[in-house]
Formats: structure tokens, sequence, C-alpha cells
């Protein structure tokens, strides 16, 4: 059972790696209902607020955990503790290694063919035996098709957010698979065609720094809106909570 601190917005999954993937090979033996975990960070925080679509999305999830740092400083404001940052991508890779043993079946859908294959190839160098049942490569559209006779465990999407979780949240029932995971920029990163977040920036907490200097002008200009607007989010429930 996953722990959760409740805030204004939605529910915050105090959980660390070790938990949630206890948790998710628990979902793979619970049939007839699909899990959805969503992995909040600075934009997130920015566009739920508003958005009439992505907060009920976060709602809807089994989990939202603390992808960035504010996350884990909002829990804290509404006097929750939450055991640390739980980073897509790396929680992407560690998924790929604990699941061999146990015949963990993942599917791949989102980006393009070229990477995607990149990102099969790549997982199953790096970790042999993993299962990986499929790729799909939607076209581009709004509400992109959901892809048909699929029947995996895990689900991984990579449709940029919050594109990604309004798209998992609003077609959940259509999956079969035990738990849906919409990682981003975590495709981009294991297939090598983008630079991985080093581990000191993720030490200091500054993700979105690097991102607005490496992602390019599409990645900076989504930056230099959702973080302040997050920042002054958590700044005004600070006010709020306390006094």
């Amino acid at each position: 059972m996953i722990e959760k601190v409740k805030t204004r917005y939605w529910d915050m999954a105090a959980v660390t790696y070790e938990s949630l993937l206890a948790e998710m090979e628990s979902w793979r033996h619970a049939k007839g209902k699909t899990r959805l975990v969503c992995f909040c960070d600075a934009n997130g925080l920015a566009h739920g607020w508003r958005d009439e679509e992505l907060a009920p999305a976060y709602r809807k999830a089994d989990a939202v955990v603390a992808d960035g740092i504010i996350m884990v400083k909002l829990a804290k404001v509404y006097g929750g503790k939450l055991s640390g940052r739980v980073i897509g991508p790396v929680l992407f890779e560690k998924t790929m290694e604990y699941g061999v043993s146990r015949g963990w079946r993942h599917f791949f859908c989102g980006t393009n063919e070229e990477t995607l294959a990149k990102l099969k190839a790549n997982m199953e160098a790096k970790f042999p035996g993993v299962k990986i049942v499929g790729t799909y490569a939607p076209e581009y559209s709004a509400d992109p098709k959901v892809p048909e006779g699929v029947d995996c465990d895990f689900m991984w999407v990579a449709l940029g957010s919050p594109k990604q979780e309004k798209w998992c949240a609003r077609h959940l029932g259509e999956f079969n698979a035990a738990a849906v995971l919409p990682v981003g920029a975590a495709f981009d990163f294991h297939a090598g065609t983008q630079k991985p977040v080093p581990q000191w920036v993720h030490k200091y907490g500054i993700c979105w720094l690097w991102r607005m200097c490496t992602g390019g002008w599409r990645v900076l200009k989504r930056d230099l809106w959702c973080v302040p607007r997050a920042a002054w989010i958590l700044a005004s429930e600070f006010v709020r909570v306390r006094f």
C-alpha cells in the first residue's frame, strides 16, 4: 500500500525506488486493473494547477511521485515528508534490471521508430534477458491512437509532458497492462539521442537549469514559463498553509 501526502492539488506518493518496484511487482498479480504512475516536476505543477485535464489525471493516478525537487518541498509545506525524488529516467533503467529475473514484459510507446529501435537495442544489450514485447511510434496528433493487441506488464510512454499524462489517463481503461508510466525524455536519454542529466545535477536539484541550457529552444521556452510559475505556486502555498 502506497502512503500518500495530501496537498491542495493531488496526493503525492511517499515512495522510494525500491518500494515502488516492489509495488509494481504486486500489480502484476492483481488482474483487472491498469495502474497509472505519473512523475511530477515543476512543469507538471505549473500546468496542473490550472489545466482542467491534467489535474484530474494526476488525481486519477495510483501514484504521483516527485520527479522534481519542488514537489518534495511542496509536500513539506503540507506537513508531509517524501522519501526523496523518484526520477522517471532513473526508475526506467532500474525497472529494466529489476524485472529481468521476474520475467517483466515491457512495451515502449512514443517518440519515433528510429529512437525506439535504438532504445530497445540498448536495453537488450545492457540487461540481457530483458523482455521488450513491442514498440509503437504513434502518429503525431493531439490524441494519438492507442496501440492494439498489446499484452504487457508495463507500458512506458514518451509523448512529452503534459500531453502524455493526459493521454494515459484518458485511455487508461484501454491498456492491457499492469501499469502505464509516462516518462518523457527517458527514451531519448537511454537511446543515446539526447545527453542524460549528470548525477551531480540530480544531487543539487537543478535538472530544470540543465535542461534549459542543453534542451534546445523548445525546452528553454517551456522552462522560462513553468519554473517561475511553479516557484510562485510553492511560495503562495507556503503562505496560505502556514499563515
